[in-house]
């Protein structure tokens, strides 16, 4: 209770003296100054053969000469190359360090001659006559630093397909890393080098798990999924078992002695053991973990990424210093192009290129952003089929398909979606040549998983890349040295000491050591905190490394032989409008389907089919003032249908009695697996939770987050289902934000806050008339809601 007592008050502190607003909004926006260009985003496509010979120059200069005269030589670089062309030329010469040295330098623009880069390399005995040609070995991804420092063996070879070269691997160690890149086939060594063994497949994620059972049991190897237990029973199981590293604790290790022990996406499930999704099982997870290590009789750590983070797991958590480091050279990407984009106007008229040449995929990191374009693209392309899947949408029933089988996007003419796909979900046909990435956070992914999150697409040939820019003063160093970040979380916790109840003067932790398990949450959380500060940075050099060609996008510049996207102007004969909709006709149920079956309607059938779908949404009553309302209001509001349709879902959750939500999942999810059954009960029971503490004379005044700490509290003791079945996340970084969190509650809903600076400090207010729209349609729906749950008659699909 105390703890509790003292953590309300912390939040109660924090939001009741937030930073004074200045009534100027616009000093709250970045400024260009504040911002560091990625990759100094000059139009230069460099000489293939100038970059050729720079690249020999470069290799005759010893590195003890590179350091020294890093800052002339980088000068010289940046008169013909761009940023990222010089982090390409130097390569893994230069650390983490450098490269921000390397920034700081091409932010100035003093740029010099090449020929001084080459005297530097004649007076090393260099013949710019003997530069090399081209040859495949240059094509190979080449080992980063921290991987050739470790204390591992390290078995470099070149394979395509990990399972054509089963002689590498004949003499396995105790502990092996496995590092090979995306499609060349890790599942399919393992089913060959160890059919024969008991096995325990361990994995970041369910869907990992769910796919190693299938593909055991198509090789004709009996392998269990955990959730094939849910009756207990897995305690006393000690056949082959597939399972999600956060229940490893439900296993027995006794169980499993001289077995195969297999980590599928390592690098996740390292990050996974310091998450907060394990925090109440993390030590029996932990003393699972080691025994099974240590009970096997040989464990592989798999992954196309092994950050220095796992390593350190691996050397001093689990305490092998010696292993074998497998390392694949072969990479896949090799060929493929890189556009990188400063202007969003840009990139976002590529991609309507690409739908009037044909296909395009696109995902974002944000579902705002790819709602926004969905809804762009539905207007501008009204004869295309698009489908956005995100985490919001994935229990409607053409998004589920896609999750069960994802070659199913063959049909569709634009696919968008959001990190709800991730590892374990393969697009395996080819279905568009272009891949565009949207990324204008850096709150979700790490660079690591955004290009894992483009990868699902596994055949394309161009990657459209848009990200911020990188504010200045946070770390981007992915791989500090360990006493940098010692003395980071040292001076923290000194800071904290300060600044606490019982006040200190911090010195007690200047020379504090830490146990290894706490390094390692070190660690990891400085290589989240480097990635996602400098992820343009760090994603572009990430391609680069595998080999990406790269250029830029000039701002609004376009291939003349390719068409120019269609204007606003040059399809708004065709468009769907508001007023459109609010002036049609009402039709019947045949002539809706009849419309719906033609494809390609006259815009007034169109808009008559979709005045029906908003009237079947709402449960439009003809003569009632409130269905006009409602109706009115609904056309007006920006997306999809299906978006609409999933705001009065969510206020439908919310409304429903408890005992009418689990009737009704149990109904209507009869047809569906486990996987994709949409939990509607447990999500009704967390919005009456956050509700039922909202201060009822509030509901149509402004007010502050003092006003709303109890919910401030129940989002940060409940954070992880919040996180599980709402999709919202509550951390240290916006804990003590309650109105942010509820405003992306209310989104769920479809209700906008809006917020108003009074007295220095920030005020929010629910927007009445978008609940107006809920309360009203609930009603009608009121001795139908199940009919609403089935979408009956709507024809949204």
């Amino acid at each position: 209770m105390a703890e509790e007592e003292n953590l309300k008050k912390d939040i109660l502190s924090e939001i009741s003296n937030p930073i004074q607003i200045e009534g100027d909004p616009s000093t709250a926006k970045l400024t260009e100054k504040e911002l560091i260009p990625a990759n100094n985003e000059k139009e230069i496509f460099s000489d293939p053969e100038l970059f050729k010979k720079v690249e020999s120059a470069l290799k005759a200069i010893p590195d003890s000469i590179l350091k020294k005269n890093l800052f002339i030589i980088v000068c010289s670089l940046g008169s013909k190359f761009s940023h990222a062309e010089i982090l390409d030329l130097m390569g893994s010469r230069i650390t983490d360090r450098d490269r921000n040295y390397i920034a700081s330098i091409l932010e100035k623009r003093k740029y010099g001659e090449l020929s001084v880069l080459f005297s530097f390399a004649t007076n090393q005995g260099w013949n710019s006559a003997q530069v090399p040609q081209n040859k495949p070995e240059q094509n190979l991804i080449n080992v980063p630093p921290h991987i050739e420092k470790a204390s591992g063996a390290l078995i470099k070879f070149n394979q395509r397909y990990l399972s054509e070269s089963l002689s590498t691997f004949c003499q396995l160690s105790k502990i092996n890393v496995i590092q090979s890149l995306q499609g060349t086939g890790k599942t399919e060594l393992f089913l060959k080098l160890f059919g024969n063994d008991r096995i325990v497949y361990c994995s970041p994620i369910k869907e990992l798990s769910r796919q190693a059972r299938e593909r055991h049991k198509k090789a004709g190897i009996e392998m269990a999924n955990y959730e094939d237990f849910k009756n207990g029973g897995l305690s006393d199981y000690k056949g082959n078992i597939a399972i999600c590293i956060n229940s490893l604790h439900k296993l027995k290790p006794d169980n499993y002695k001289g077995a195969v022990v297999i980590f599928d996406e390592a690098d996740q499930i390292s990050n996974q053991l310091q998450s907060e999704i394990i925090k109440d099982q993390r030590s029996s997870v932990l003393k699972n973990f080691q025994s099974l290590v240590r009970n096997s009789h040989l464990s592989i750590f798999s992954s196309a990424d092994i950050p220095a983070s796992l390593l350190y797991l691996i050397t001093d958590y689990l305490g092998y210093k010696d292993y074998y480091h497998y390392f694949n050279e072969y990479n896949p990407f090799a060929g493929r192009t890189l556009i990188s984009y400063t202007d969003k106007n840009t990139f976002k008229a590529n991609i309507e290129n690409a739908i009037s040449n044909g296909k395009a995929c696109v995902a974002g990191l944000t579902k705002s952003t790819l709602i926004n374009l969905e809804e762009e693209l539905r207007q501008k392309f009204p004869e295309k089929k698009i489908l956005l899947l995100m985490e919001e949408n994935k229990y409607e029933e053409e998004q589920k398909k896609i999750l069960t089988n994802p070659n199913l996007i063959q049909h569709l003419d634009v696919f968008l979606y959001t990190p709800v796909i991730a590892s374990g979900v393969d697009i395996s046909i080819k279905f568009s040549e272009k891949v565009f990435l949207f990324v204008d956070t850096n709150k979700t992914l790490n660079h690591f998983q955004a290009f894992q999150m483009v990868n699902r697409m596994r055949h394309f040939q161009d990657l459209h890349f848009f990200g911020l820019f990188s504010q200045k003063g946070g770390n981007i160093e992915l791989y500090r040295e360990k006493e940098l970040i010692f003395a980071d979380y040292r001076s923290k916790l000194a800071e904290i000491e300060i600044n606490s109840h019982f006040g200190g003067d911090g010195k007690r932790f200047e020379n504090s050591n830490f146990p290894p398990f706490d390094i390692h949450s070190m660690m990891v959380n400085s290589e989240n905190e480097a990635s996602k500060n400098g992820l343009r940075e760090h994603f572009i050099q990430h391609c680069l490394e595998r080999k990406f060609l790269f250029s830029t996008a000039k701002p609004l510049e376009f291939n003349a032989a390719a068409p120019k996207p269609r204007t606003r102007e040059s399809v708004s004969k065709n468009e769907l409008s508001a007023d459109g909709i609010l002036s049609a006709r009402d039709i019947s149920l045949s002539e809706a389907i009849e419309i719906k079956n033609s494809r390609n309607g006259t815009l007034q059938q169109r808009q008559e089919l979709e005045r029906y779908r908003l009237q079947k949404i709402i449960s439009f009553r003809p003569g009632d003032s409130g269905s006009k309302k409602d109706l009115n209001k609904i056309a007006r509001k920006t997306g999809s249908l299906i978006l609409k349709y999933s705001h009065l879902k969510e206020y439908f959750i919310y409304a429903m009695d408890s005992f009418d939500l689990e009737m009704f999942e149990s109904e209507i999810g009869k047809s569906d697996s486990q996987a994709t059954k949409d939990p509607i009960q447990m999500r009704g029971k967390i919005y009456k939770e956050i509700f039922e503490k909202f201060p009822k004379p509030l509901l149509r005044k402004y007010f502050t987050g003092t006003d709303i700490v109890a919910i401030a509290w129940y989002l940060h003791t409940e954070r992880e289902n919040v996180d599980r079945y709402l999709s919202v996340r509550v951390d240290d970084g916006n804990m003590h934000d309650p109105l942010a969190t509820l405003d992306q509650i209310l989104r769920r809903f479809g209700v906008g806050l809006t917020t108003k600076v009074i007295g220095g400090s920030r005020h929010a207010r629910i927007n009445a008339r978008d609940v107006s729209l809920l309360i009203r349609s609930y009603r009608r729906w009121w001795s139908a809601k199940k009919d609403f749950f089935l979408k009956k008659h709507m024809l949204l699909s």
